[in-house]
């Protein structure tokens, strides 16, 4: 039932969209914000050998994010344990592309008081490609949890599907999510799920 398909930028995503695209006949529209490299610029640190990683694979990172005065705190970016990083720029940045996005598909977000209001509500339903890294920021955003609580806590899968649900209920909306990361498809098909399987795909490949 999809009747609009958005992808970020990278080819990856782009070529994960393809099939539908071509199943229902709708194009691509593509969404730079999107992109997992803008989301790895603002969410990633030093990962002790030099190089960079994502936060939440980091280990005092991910205890940081573990402690409920962070975790429960929508300004968890502010506490002092993240001076000198990028996470504040990079919440902010989020925020104010995924409520343009969301205006324009008719729902306006309220986040001081964590609903949406359905400007122009209608029965479209969206597939947005992206990767789990910009995943993580995109569901922190779109659902009001604060960005520790979803990449602690909430993994994605390989090609996992998340569906939720804006359902005008007494003038206005609260997201629900139906499905986080679903992967039915890959045990539909005997593909393997572990989210340590690429040597496995690499390997049947070969």
């Amino acid at each position: 039932g999809i009747t609009r398909i958005f992808s970020s930028t990278s080819n990856r995503a782009i070529q994960t969209a393809e099939p539908l695209s071509r199943l229902i006949g709708k194009e691509i529209e593509l969404v730079d914000f999107a992109h997992e490299g803008h989301a790895f610029n603002d969410f990633s640190a030093d990962n002790g050998t030099g190089a960079k990683g994502w936060v939440n694979g980091i280990e005092r990172f991910r205890k940081s994010f573990a402690r409920p005065d962070i975790k429960n705190n929508p300004r968890w970016y502010e506490h002092p344990e993240f001076e000198g990083q990028t996470f504040e720029a990079g919440v902010k940045r989020v925020d104010r592309e995924v409520d343009v996005f969301m205006e324009n598909l008719g729902y306006r977000h309220d986040r001081e008081n964590g609903y949406y209001l359905p400007v122009s509500p209608s029965e479209e339903r969206v597939a947005l490609f992206a990767h789990a890294g910009f995943g993580h920021v995109f569901m922190s955003s779109l659902l009001d949890i604060p960005y520790p609580t979803i990449a602690n806590n909430f993994q994605m899968g390989l090609t996992g599907v998340t569906a939720v649900i804006f359902k005008d209920t007494f003038g206005f909306c609260i997201p629900s999510v139906h499905m986080y990361s679903g992967d039915g498809h890959l045990y539909k098909e005997g593909l393997p799920t572990s989210l340590d399987c690429h040597d496995i795909v690499y390997k049947k490949k070969d």
